[in-house]
């Protein structure tokens, strides 16, 4: 998967580190089993940064159905669905997860 487009308003993550308009991110997603993603992203600003920074390691995901479901079915993600994709996806997988 492939974005473009930024502005420069933002930081790439709580140190502060910037990036500007010519910022792209590129995405590999692999599905290593049934109930896992992992994402490895690879950022590239050739104004700012002098290499493409590369994830050390994926994130992993880990799938997690809600209670009598057997498959996950496509979300938009845009602002004005966040309620209906919490309340259908993310609410009920996350029953009975323990949080810290």
């Amino acid at each position: 998967m492939h974005s473009a487009g930024y502005n420069d308003k933002t930081w790439l993550d709580q140190v502060g580190n910037p990036h500007d308009e010519n910022m792209t991110v590129d995405e590999k997603i692999d599905h290593p089993d049934a109930l896992t993603l992992e994402d490895t992203m690879t950022l590239t600003d050739p104004t700012v940064y002098t290499a493409p920074l590369v994830s050390a390691k994926p994130q992993v995901f880990r799938l997690q159905l809600p209670k009598g479901r057997t498959e996950l079915e496509e979300e938009f993600c845009v602002p004005d669905e966040e309620f209906s994709f919490n309340q259908n996806v993310r609410d009920p997988a996350g029953a009975g997860v323990a949080r810290k």
